[in-house]
């Protein structure tokens, strides 16, 4: 195995929570209590939210979507659907047809824009989530221009550039691309460079090999703790991408891809599994790239895979589903290499002027 392909087996995902020192006062006189760590971002985004919805300051029957939502946070989609989906799983609010969820019990009635967000949310926004979210506030740009220049070469971050084009410090820069790094997205060079690139066809090959032995594996452990409602309105996305297959935005694309490789295998009591799972990030790009920059469509076949996968689940026939997602990935990787060839015939793409072609 490559360089890469042994990072994501072997490099520890670096827990960002320190643990937590409370010294009393009362105990030890004249000594300041050190203040309690901010609670993860997901956990500030979802108190603030459900507050709002429950105080009733939210319109029932209002749509809320990711995007806006992180917008307002500013921080990136991340904690943002988790807090979405912790609501949705408490019954505060509905998955939406399409994208989004319904606030109550209403039927859908408006769409909030930022502006209306921002001004519903504004007395209840926490200062911990604004406190805390340096990192997170660029982490989608960042993520999106070191995934983008992948295929093309090998390219080096400027830390000095980064941080005068995003506008923040070291540390929350440093926090962003240590992310990158616990997916194998970057690494770090002998001399302590990040170095994003060059993605090879071998990698490719040997990552969608991993995902063909955990994720199968992830997938019958999780999923007798995922209720039967989510997975039909899981599969209720898919065909409604079938029904409209040439009208498909990528974003849905992309969330209907997280639904199957990310969010069903979560439950899994192995948390080793999980964290090899969350570090193989490489077999994702190539179909990004080609979704977000070529216009491609969306595979039907791949999303029929998904469809049949589902409904297996929804029967409890938990073997042939394994069998149908091991297939499902075997052909994902012969279409992914077959893009990457492509890929590596075009001119290098204009890059963020922090990434710096190396070769």
């Amino acid at each position: 195995m490559n360089r890469r392909s042994t990072h994501i087996m072997t490099n520890k995902n670096a827990s960002s929570e320190n643990t937590k020192l409370i010294i009393a006062s009362a105990v030890v006189p004249n000594v300041s209590v050190i203040p309690k760590k901010a609670p993860p971002l997901y956990q500030s985004v979802h108190a603030c939210l459900e507050e709002t919805i429950l105080d009733q300051d939210m319109p029932e029957g209002a749509i809320i979507k990711e995007g806006p939502l992180a917008a307002v946070f500013g921080v990136s989609r991340e904690p943002v659907r988790r807090a979405l989906q912790m609501l949705a799983e408490s019954g505060v609010i509905k998955p939406a047809k399409g994208q989004g969820f319904i606030v109550g019990e209403k039927t859908a009635s408006m769409i909030l824009s930022p502006q209306e967000l921002r001004s519903i949310l504004q007395n209840k926004l926490k200062s911990e989530v604004t406190r805390s979210a340096a990192w997170e506030s660029i982490y989608d740009s960042v993520r999106l221009d070191v995934t983008n220049c992948l295929p093309f070469g090998t390219y080096r971050i400027s830390e000095s550039v980064a941080c005068e084009y995003f506008s923040v410090g070291r540390t929350a820069l440093r926090e962003a691309l240590g992310k990158l790094q616990d997916q194998a997205l970057l690494e770090k060079s002998n001399r302590s460079h990040w170095i994003a690139g060059p993605l090879t066809a071998r990698d490719v090959y040997e990552a969608f090999e991993l995902r063909r032995l955990l994720e199968p594996e992830a997938l019958v452990q999780s999923v007798a703790s995922v209720d039967r409602k989510t997975l039909m309105r899981m599969r209720d996305k898919v065909k409604a991408v079938i029904a409209n297959i040439d009208g498909s935005l990528p974003e849905v694309i992309e969330d209907i891809e997280n639904d199957l490789h990310q969010v069903l295998l979560r439950n899994t009591k192995n948390r080793r599994l999980m964290d090899a799972i969350d570090r193989n990030q490489l077999p994702f790009i190539v179909n990004r790239i080609f979704r977000r920059n070529f216009g491609l469509k969306p595979d039907l076949v791949a999303m029929q895979d998904h469809v049949e996968i589902l409904d297996q689940l929804i029967r409890n026939r938990l073997e042939v589903a394994r069998t149908i997602l091991d297939v499902h990935l075997t052909k994902a990787g012969k279409n992914s290499l077959a893009k990457l060839r492509v890929l590596s015939t075009l001119p290098k793409p204009a890059t963020a002027p922090y990434l710096i072609n190396v070769h």
